[in-house]
């Protein structure tokens, strides 16, 4: 019906606009002609077909129509939202003895109600009552209306006989104007006025035998019966005003033709002497030939203008009324729209359908579906019932096509009769005609809890879910029936006002009657020796863990998705008094000393933080974990990754992973079926600057400062992207004249690739892609080139080096075909991601000390040892800290493929090199965790906080901040003894032992030079020279000095700053110093150290550390 509606009204509307904007350019009986495919789709009330041209596609989807039925509503609440013996968020570790108090119980703002049966009004079956009756009623008034006026017409009637008219002519009193009336016997009717004057008795017959030779007589019919069709239309009513005036136009315009040309003027004359001053009724199919004022003016000014159609209007006329045939005369797309139903949870809205004797609590209580696939797009279907989830049916699922003789026989069973409807206008045959997709699957085990053992999930075409419960029995074809037709709704997601009141919902679930269960040890002497379960209420419950582990800001239409943690402990109520004693220890749980059992395990929460004041939490997924946090087989560090992967298959968004698992064998990114591999292994999105590709997490490693990856084995193995200004077609062409060769892996695909060659001389393999950029033009080159061999021997772990490189070859293909042109620098919290990874692989270039805008120092960080995980916390945003005098500053090196000059200036410690505007950074505040995030200086900063495993970043209880100001002291303390040791000491003629004690108490001297509060601080430096002679002839032996080299020992004495430069200074032979003339706290201890006089001076160098 609405297609209906809605198609021909917009078909009116495009008519309409044709004749005003045409109006005087289009001939009188092409613009009446369009009124016939008005006419058409107005009786006609189905579409042809489906089009992607319909109008219906631009129309939002209605929801389907609620019927009558059983209906039951559920509002989840905390015994559906809690996962099992469920923990609590956002309360202090410590003991609950009391239940939650009312006014925190009610900031849960969903519980757990059943709602009374109710009736739910048919509003479709109301409207189409409403509609049969107002055609009803309009259509008796168009019959009683025509009616009345044909018997008027007959009663005072005078045949006409001086005729040469083609039909009878009457003269009658009860018509106003010349008329032409009848369907079966149409018969012309003039006035006494016109019979007197034979002119305008030529003129009005003339025109009336032309509307009996354009059927206008007939048209009008069906006009009235459009009318009583679509009486609730205003556009329709319009339509039919205009088209009658249209039918007058073109029988003026084919009458002037007939009488000729020279009598224009005449018979226009003849139509104003003959107005009428009341407009013709809409429902009478008399043909009137004069009109009231309004339209007799538009007909007089149209016989003036004489409109006739020129080629090129003709044209663009019928190639609108061809598309808006398309358009209006044709269905939407049928399923193109329909949302992916696996993957959500279910609940049961409506039984509509059950079989005889299973009318009462069909399933033994409210039925929840979960329709789930995982990454292998396995798909199956959980049944379980909410008021006792252990009776559950698990299937997979397998595609099928509904037929009647598979599906519809089943409503009606031989033995038990058909099944009984509970909503009118539903059966087997619509289910079957109105579906979409169904999808089967049958259960060896449904018996033992009372399922049904054939299940259809059915969705319609209009979005529809259906549940068809059958039961099979094979060894009794009659009995092979439907059992229940339930149609189903998507489980409302829970809400809380806070992650407090999420806890104590959590809570108050476990203080329930059978809240949580255990495990204990039989009695002493009892001959069953195994555990036996016990379910009983939590007396207490504590909280042990609570941390926000991340979030993902850039996703979420609604809200900013969040993932906590959390988990507890329970004391239970021990009826049986049987804890501590006999407490069984399973999956990795335990009881404290104090009789709280812990599960050992932990849960994720990802949760909706809502956007709005105030905002509320919805709880979407909660899962247990001990290893870590996984998810569709990959194992995720970050929050933000996770947030985003889980959130883009809730939501069914098409939108690249942040991660993927069996990235060699994935159809949807590996296009290049020549080789598959079993040595698959997880992915992770890579962004670069408008492109982004997948890269193994393992065995692959990147290079600093460029987008380049190599094998983790050095063998050669590479993949490069680069950009060119030239077009792929030029490169291409390169290509061809160096003896490349197009093997191209996929037919239409956007990369064009491999372009293949091996280079002989260096034994090299080369595997080239190409991607256009259609951005900023020229292209991107991506590179992959490794060197085969056939060594065949085998390691200890039974591979070879020729089957590792041919599969490293496999992995450099999977990353080039995965690149995709973004066309943006890609998610910003993915980027900053992918910045943490680069300078946790050593990308890192600059580490700047920052004192209230001041630079205090600043180091390159590449000669610092001791590079921070920084991808190994969770970040989630935040605002901008408060007290920023103290920070670092990590410059990352250029995001654009080139590399910094880094160009030292000892005397300022300034920074080395200059920034461009495409350079990301990273900064950290003094006593914080705070992350500030530029990915170039043209973007904003964004603000992020790290957590680490435990709620700190590390196990001394250290900030992010503290970690950061160690690297920078590491890079200070390793700049400056590089500097002694590449700076010479001028040969003046001293002895080697005098040379070697300058180098010490410069290299030593380090310590003193350090900035105060750095790990590596002195306050006190004494150094003592001791030659070492045997161990000088060991090396000069060995070949390691010559004749200008010389061998000591080293004593350093030294009085750390702080208890940390201490233990940076602790070695294998660091203790308390004996000298009498040291400091009080000073330590010492010894080295092996070489000194070497070279051209420029001499040299030392440390060689054993004391360890």
């Amino acid at each position: 019906m609405m297609q209906w509606i809605v198609s021909s009204s917009v078909l009116i509307l495009v008519v309409i606009a044709l004749r005003y904007v045409l109006r005087g350019k289009l001939s009188l009986r092409m613009q009446y002609a369009l009124w016939l495919l008005v006419l058409v789709r107005l009786l006609v009330p189905v579409s042809f077909g489906a089009s992607d041209l319909s109008v219906m596609n631009a129309v939002p989807e209605r929801a389907p129509t609620v019927q009558q039925g059983t209906y039951k509503q559920d509002i989840a609440g905390e015994r559906n939202d809690a996962p099992a013996n469920a923990g609590t968020v956002g309360i202090p570790a410590q003991s609950m003895n009391e239940a939650a108090p009312p006014d925190l119980a009610q900031n849960v703002t969903t519980a757990t109600v059943t709602a009374p049966t109710v009736e739910k009004t048919d509003w479709a079956r109301i409207a189409k009552t409403v509609w049969l009756a107002g055609a009803a009623a309009l259509g008796l008034v168009f019959l009683a209306v025509n009616l009345r006026f044909g018997k008027k017409l007959r009663r005072s009637r005078e045949r006409v006989e001086e005729t040469d008219a083609c039909l009878p002519v009457y003269e009658s009193g009860e018509t106003d104007t010349p008329c032409l009336f009848g369907v079966a016997k149409p018969s012309i009717y003039v006035t006494p006025d016109t019979r007197t004057e034979a002119e305008t008795l030529r003129y009005a017959l003339a025109h009336e035998q032309t509307h009996y030779r354009h059927g206008d007589n007939l048209w009008a019919v069906l006009r009235g019966v459009c009318l009583a069709l679509h009486w609730y239309n205003p556009l329709v009513w319009w339509a039919a005003e205009l088209s009658r005036r249209d039918a007058e136009l073109a029988c003026d315009e084919a009458t002037i033709r007939r009488i000729g040309e020279s009598e224009r003027a005449a018979y226009g004359r003849t139509l104003i002497r003959m107005t009428c001053e009341k407009r013709p009724a809409l429902l009478v199919t008399a043909t009137m030939m004069t009109d009231s004022g309004k339209g007799l003016k538009e007909r007089i000014s149209l016989l003036v203008k004489k409109p006739k159609t020129a080629a090129y209007t003709a044209v663009a006329v019928l190639l609108i009324a061809g598309l808006s045939v398309a358009c209006t005369f044709t269905g939407g797309r049928e399923n193109a729209e329909l949302a992916e139903p696996f993957g959500k949870h279910y609940v049961e809205e409506a039984t509509v359908a059950c079989a005889p004797g299973y009318m009462n609590d069909p399933i033994g209580g409210e039925l929840e579906v979960v329709a789930d696939r995982d990454s292998d797009d396995v798909r199956t279907l959980l049944l379980k019932r909410m008021d006792n989830e252990e009776e559950q049916l698990y299937e997979t699922v397998a595609e099928v096509t509904l037929t009647k003789e598979e599906f519809d026989v089943r409503f009606n069973s031989k033995t038990d009769g058909p099944t009984e409807w509970l909503v009118d206008g539903l059966s087997a045959a619509k289910l079957r005609r109105e579906n979409a997709k169904a999808w089967l699957c049958t259960s060896s085990t449904a018996d033992e809890n009372g399922w049904a053992n054939r299940v259809y999930f059915l969705q319609q075409k209009d979005g529809t879910l259906y549940l068809v419960m059958a039961a099979e029995q094979p060894e009794n074809q009659n009995r092979n029936f439907v059992c229940w037709v339930f149609r189903l709704t998507e489980k409302p997601v829970p809400t809380y006002d806070s992650m407090e009141a999420y806890a104590l919902s959590v809570i108050n679930a476990l203080k329930q009657p059978n809240g949580y269960t255990y495990y204990i040890l039989p009695e002493k002497g009892s001959t069953d020796g195994l555990p036996l379960e016990v379910t009983e209420a939590a007396a207490d419950v504590r909280v042990t863990r609570l941390e926000k582990r991340g979030d993902c800001t850039d996703l979420a239409p609604d809200g900013v998705l969040e993932l906590w943690s959390f988990n507890y402990e329970v004391k239970p109520e021990d009826k049986a008094g049987a804890l501590p004693d006999r407490f069984f220890w399973v999956g990795g749980n335990n009881i404290t000393d104090d009789g709280y059992i812990s599960d050992g395990f932990y849960y994720y929460l990802t949760m909706l933080r809502t956007d709005g004041e105030p905002s509320v939490y919805r709880l979407l997924d909660s899962r247990m974990a001990n290893d870590g946090l996984w998810y569709n087989g990959c194992s995720y560090t970050s929050a933000y990754e996770y947030l985003y992967d889980f959130y883009a298959d809730y939501a069914g968004l098409d939108v690249p992973r942040c991660l993927i698992t069996d990235f060699l064998n994935a159809d949807d990114l590996i296009r290049e079926n020549t080789v598959t591999s079993s040595d698959d292994c997880t992915a992770r999105r890579y962004d670069g600057n408008g492109w982004y590709l997948y890269v193994p997490t393992v065995a692959v490693e990147k290079t600093i400062g460029q987008d380049s990856w190599y094998s983790a084995y050095c063998d050669g193995s590479t993949l490069c992207v680069d950009k060119s200004y030239d077009s792929v077609e030029m490169m291409e062409t390169f290509y061809r004249d160096n003896g490349f060769t197009l093997e191209q892996y996929q037919e239409g695909a956007v990369l064009s690739g491999p372009w293949t060659r091996y280079d002989a001389e260096s034994g090299t393999q080369f595997a080239n892609y190409l991607a256009p950029d259609p951005d900023y033009g020229g292209c991107y080159i991506i590179s992959t080139y490794w060197k085969p061999t056939d060594d065949t021997s085998v390691n200890e772990w039974g591979y070879s080096t020729r089957n590792r490189i041919l599969n490293e070859a496999v992995k450099l293909r999977a990353m080039a075909q995965s690149f995709v042109v973004s066309g943006n620098a890609g998610s910003m919290v993915s980027t900053f991601q992918n910045d943490l990874d680069l300078a946790t692989e050593g990308r890192a270039a600059w580490l700047y000390l920052v004192e209230n805008g001041e630079t205090v120092g600043s180091y390159n960080v590449s000669s610092a040892w001791n590079v921070p995980a920084l991808n190994s916390y969770h970040y989630s945003t935040c605002d901008a800290p408060e007290n920023t005098g103290r920070q670092l500053i990590l410059w990352l090196s250029d995001n654009d493929n080139s590399y910094f000059s880094l160009n030292k200036n000892t005397g300022t410690q300034q920074p080395g090199f200059t920034p461009n505007n495409k350079t990301s950074y990273l900064g950290f505040y003094e006593g914080t965790n705070i992350v500030a995030y530029h990915r170039s200086m043209t973007d904003p900063v964004y603000y992020y906080e790290a957590q680490g495993d435990f709620g700190i970043i590390d196990n001394d209880g250290r900030t992010l901040y503290d970690r950061m100001l160690q690297w920078y002291d590491e890079a200070e303390f390793s700049t400056l003894c590089d500097e002694v040791d590449e700076t010479a000491i001028p040969n003046r003629g001293q002895s080697w032992e005098e040379a070697a004690q300058e180098y010490l108490d410069a290299y030593e001297g380090v310590h003193l030079k350090v900035r105060s509060g750095s790990l590596f601080k002195y306050t006190w430096v004494k150094n003592l020279v001791e030659p070492a002679e045997e161990t000088m002839q060991t090396f000069r032996e060995r070949g390691e000095l010559d004749e200008n080299g010389y061998c000591f020992y080293s004593t350093t004495e030294f009085v750390p700053e702080s208890e940390w430069a201490l233990g940076f200074a602790m070695a294998g032979n660091t203790g308390d110093c004996d000298d009498p003339d040291a400091p009080e706290g000073a330590y010492e201890y010894s080295r092996c150290c070489i000194i070497t006089l070279k051209e420029d001076g001499w040299h030392g160098e440390v060689r054993g550390t004391g360890w």
